[in-house]
């Protein structure tokens, strides 16, 4: 009967540098997306698709920050 590998069984048999390398992968990816998604709404304010309370730029401002503060956290993209 063959085994089988859970998603676990694979990272478990990774070695811990790449699970690191790839957890920061997975982050930058992730603080990226929130970075996108803020610049969409803020678009989507602009073009009066949604009302305006005052937060395109304050959402450009958080995502300028996200895309910071992840380089900053995760190093240099790419290292996986």
């Amino acid at each position: 009967m063959p085994t089988t590998s859970t998603a676990s069984d694979v990272w478990e048999r990774l070695s811990e540098g790449l699970r690191v390398s790839l957890a920061r992968d997975a982050m930058r990816e992730a603080a990226e997306s929130i970075a996108r998604q803020a610049e969409a709404i803020a678009g989507a304010i602009d073009e009066g698709d949604l009302p305006d309370h005052g937060g395109p730029n304050a959402l450009r401002l958080f995502a300028e920050s996200i895309r910071s503060m992840g380089a900053h956290l995760y190093g240099p993209e790419g290292r996986a």
